[in-house]
């Protein structure tokens, strides 16, 4: 079985030089895949540096 790997919160926020409020913003759009465990999110690393590699050119607007 392969190993499935998550990026957090903090990693997302820290990779994209943004704010918390922005980040969890972006993971609730529902852009890629999360899973909730109790309080903890986590943001699959393969199914968000896909969505990131796909979208770097474009502007995404969270608030």
């Amino acid at each position: 079985m392969d190993k499935v790997e998550f990026y957090t919160i903090k990693d997302i926020k820290e990779m994209l030089h943004i704010g918390k409020n922005k980040t969890y913003a972006l993971v609730n759009l529902q852009l890629f895949p999360t899973i909730k465990i109790g309080n903890k999110t986590l943001i699959y690393k393969d199914e968000f540096d896909q969505w990131l590699e796909e979208n770097q050119n474009c502007k995404i607007i969270v608030y």
